[in-house]
């Protein structure tokens, strides 16, 4: 009981500083995915004239910037999670010091503070979709399980770097430059119909791919036991990497005290 107070407090702490002493405050929450998908849509929609194909199953129905808004909610979920996890422990020598504390909790903070944002921003796209006219299937109620089913992956992640980066610096530096590959790896700006099969099959190894393409059907009601399965074994391997992520950071958690 007393682990799921401290990561309450902890997660209503990391929402709260987040905006501590901007003018807008709390207001971020809904202005920055607006933000990020309006940039977006401009440089790819209008100045690139990126345009999705017609004849894909899975994106019939949806403007071009809806795409981009449900590819950007997962990758932005993913981004959030794996920016905070380097600094994590190395910026909390008093809780790393402290016997009792247990530090496991720290990700599953960023994590929760993470997914809260996600669900803000999947409000935010029903919104925009239904100002835009579009209308949406009852299986966009799924799309909080999606996001779900990321979250023990992500913080299984977390834990890993957050281990790593008290004894590796360096892995700071890294982490900007490897989030920005990703998100061009990942379908968010293009459909998957439009490139080669080569690099089709190179993004379905891709597991944002199937979240991000599941979250797509989810919201016309094109979702089906196909995908539903793949997203199954995503949501397997995401268990497995949060197991061993936290075998990880147990391993590697004795020598905190020292290093800090």
């Amino acid at each position: 009981m007393a682990t799921t107070s401290l990561v309450i407090h902890l997660t209503k702490r990391l929402v709260s500083e987040r905006y501590k002493g901007t003018l807008a405050g709390w207001c971020w929450i809904v202005a920055y995915p607006l933000a990020m998908v309006s940039v977006y849509t401009f440089v790819f929609g209008s100045l690139l004239r990126a345009k999705w194909a017609v004849s894909s199953g899975e994106s019939v129905g949806l403007p071009f910037s809806i795409n981009v808004f449900a590819g950007l909610i997962v990758f932005l979920f993913v981004a959030d999670v794996v920016a905070r996890a380097p600094t994590s422990i190395s910026s909390q020598p008093s809780f790393v010091k402290k016997i009792r504390f247990p530090l496991f909790i720290i990700g599953i903070a960023d994590v929760l503070a993470a997914f809260l944002h996600a669900i803000v921003s999947v409000l935010v796209l029903i919104a925009v979709a239904t100002y835009l006219g579009v209308s949406l299937q009852w299986t966009m109620l799924m799309v909080p399980l999606i996001l779900l089913s990321i979250a023990p992956a992500l913080l299984g992640v977390h834990w890993m770097i957050g281990a790593v980066s008290v004894y590796l610096r360096d892995t700071e530096q890294l982490i900007p430059p490897s989030l920005t590959l990703l998100l061009f790896l990942s379908p968010v700006f293009y459909d998957l119909s439009s490139v080669t099969d080569q690099l089709r099959h190179v993004a379905v190894l891709n597991p944002l791919t199937s979240w991000i393409e599941g979250i797509r059907s989810s919201l016309q009601g094109l979702i089906g036991f196909d995908e539903i399965f793949t997203l199954s074994i995503w949501a397997g391997i995401s268990l497995c990497v949060c197991a061993l992520g936290l075998r990880c950071f147990q391993l590697i958690k004795p020598g905190f005290a020292d290093v800090l």
